[in-house]
């Protein structure tokens, strides 16, 4: 297996449905958008040997439409499929990390070929606690995630330049900060230096430092690939003036893709703090960067992850279709020293 520091790149559905055969596994949720179900209707009938079927505790009827859709597909694979059925709460994440580490353990004797992931429907802490459990049984095992776009996403462009911070936001208000006991680093009586993916949320992003109340902050703002979305970087920034005077703060710009250029920023920031203060990571903006907050934890343990919670999600206010769908390799523990030492270079 070569590993590179290439950016995760497209993968078309005929692309999927010809490899599907080289995956051992396919760990994939059941949520609410349409981009959850694009990775597993790709497969059409040609699933790999083994699958975990995610389902939500929150029984919103989109989430059970697209677990049945799943579960329909899986069971009409012309493939003889061991299929697991896990569920996930989202206040209570270790539980299912233990609950997918049982299943991948007993799978364990005879496990061949790539774990996927698919992190498009996953929220934050469960993207980081589905990488948990694979990396932690299944360490020599290649994971590739995958993660499906949205087509359109909310609000549009039109409605903030119409209503302002005044759209409908994705979620209710927050209703506390999740550390799961997984990923609660190591804390001190030293200063916290928070590091926040900020994304389109305000209220989250303003609940976590109001609760945690670091030293220092630092705002990462992600920038989007696609051309018509690049809007949102600036709106991002309007969304979280108010925060950036309420202490020492800096701010950053990375891609909102490409797990490096994260992996980059939290390497630079931990090399200059890490030595009198604790860290704590908040990934709110984009899944991928929650893959690289995730990696960037598996590396330095003492590191704290912060999950703000909604009070519950807006189905309807999401997103609208599917877009491109990306694949990203993640590197062996082997050599991720190399990938969190600053600057990048080429492994």
């Amino acid at each position: 297996m070569t590993i590179t520091n290439s950016a995760p790149q497209k993968i078309l559905p005929r692309d999927i449905r010809r490899r599907a055969s080289s995956c051992g596994t396919l760990i994939i949720a059941a949520g609410f958008e349409k981009r959850a179900l694009k990775v597993i209707e790709s497969m059409v009938q040609v699933f790999p040997r083994r699958v975990v079927l995610v389902r939500y505790a929150q029984r919103f009827k989109e989430n059970e439409a697209s677990f049945d859709k799943m579960a329909e597909l899986v069971s009409n694979s012309t493939s003889i499929v061991d299929c697991a059925e896990l569920d996930f709460d989202p206040r209570h994440p270790d539980a299912y990390l233990e609950n997918l580490k049982e299943t991948l353990t007993r799978w364990r004797p005879d496990s061949q070929g790539e774990i996927w992931v698919d992190i498009s429907a996953f929220t934050m802490q469960g993207i980081c606690a589905t990488l948990a459990g694979v990396r932690e049984v299944l360490s020599s095992s290649a994971v590739r995630t995958l993660y499906t776009e949205a087509e359109v996403y909310f609000p549009s462009k039109e409605d903030v330049e119409r209503k302002g911070n005044k759209y409908a936001a994705m979620s209710l208000e927050m209703s506390g900060n999740l550390i799961p006991k997984r990923f609660a680093g190591v804390s001190s009586e030293g200063s916290t230096c928070l590091l926040v993916f900020a994304g389109y949320e305000k209220h989250r992003s303003i609940g976590v430092v109001d609760e945690l109340n670091p030293a220092k902050l630092v705002l990462i703002f992600g920038k989007p690939p696609r051309v018509d979305l690049q809007w949102r970087l600036e709106w991002s920034r309007k969304l979280h003036d108010p925060i950036k005077g309420t202490r020492p703060t800096a701010s950053e710009v990375v891609s909102t893709l490409d797990p490096k250029e994260s992996l980059q920023i939290l390497s630079e920031y931990y090399g200059f703090l890490f030595n009198d203060h604790n860290i704590a990571i908040a990934p709110i903006c984009s899944k991928m960067q929650c893959v690289a907050t995730y990696l960037f934890w598996e590396r330095y343990r003492d590191v704290q992850l912060v999950f703000p919670l909604p009070v519950t999600y807006l189905p309807k206010r999401f997103s609208i279709g599917c877009g491109s769908t990306f694949e990203w390799l993640i590197p062996p523990q082997s050599i991720m020293g190399a990938l969190t030492s600053s600057p990048l270079t080429d492994v």
